[in-house]
């Protein structure tokens, strides 16, 4: 089972009435402390009609340049399924089974999926909206440990490739990607959450460049943060 995102927000669309449930999970990112074997994740329907949900979890690997699922006898979620009236939100534990505390960052994700009711019919006029949430899971080793992101940069045409590697321990959160230009300007080539490297683990993406006029000339700087942290490289 194969993820290219962080976090996927997916529509279904199909014959039906429009879905009035809209559903929201928080944290966005879920921690298990150092040396703690449960977390709680919290489900909130916003909308105006019940919504029920399922809850799916798997390890988290990554192969040729993509996130590998697969099902996780490590994690479980109590409920693993559960129907939130509207305006209300519903707290899931999430505890890891495993009997020895872990040694190394361990990576999950869990996949929520809103279930459609099937009886959401109106002859056909309407759409029925299924959201999908795949949110990563890390468990921290009792020892500290980060991450160690390279990264290369080079620019091809209108396009910026970036690959990472990360030789560290931890993993890499990437986000908030520039480009830098010699009179100090900047253009957003990637906002928000790029996606993560896993510890020995490397990722590429190639992301569109914004034209930066004539008066700018050519990109010389790549702009990021990892983990929070500012990062330059010169490209």
């Amino acid at each position: 089972m194969n993820f290219s995102t962080v976090l996927t927000l997916g529509l279904l669309i199909t014959s039906g009435s429009a879905n009035a449930a809209s559903l929201f999970v928080r944290p966005t990112t879920v921690i298990f402390a150092r040396g703690e074997s449960a977390a709680s994740v919290t489900v909130t329907n916003s909308g105006t009609a019940p919504v029920t949900a399922q809850l799916r979890l798997y390890d988290w690997d990554q192969r040729e340049n993509q996130d590998s699922l697969t099902k996780s006898l490590s994690l479980v979620a109590s409920p693993p399924m559960l129907q939130i009236p509207a305006g209300s939100s519903q707290t899931i534990r999430l505890v890891r089974v495993l009997s020895k505390p872990a040694v190394a960052e361990e990576s999950y994700r869990m996949i929520v999926d809103e279930i459609p009711d099937p009886g959401s019919t109106d002859n056909g006029t309407g759409v029925v909206v299924q959201l999908r949430y795949s949110v990563p899971i890390f468990v921290l080793p009792k020892s500290a440990q980060s991450a160690s992101a390279t990264f290369k940069a080079s620019l091809s045409g209108d396009s910026l490739v970036l690959d990472v590697s990360n030789r560290g321990k931890a993993h890499a959160q990437i986000s908030n990607v520039r480009v830098g230009y010699r009179d100090g300007s900047t253009n957003v080539v990637g906002a928000g959450l790029l996606g993560y490297v896993l510890p020995d683990k490397q990722r590429q993406w190639k992301l569109d460049v914004p034209p930066g006029g004539a008066n700018r000339g050519a990109p010389t700087q790549l702009q990021a943060q990892v983990n929070g942290k500012e990062l330059r490289v010169a490209l």
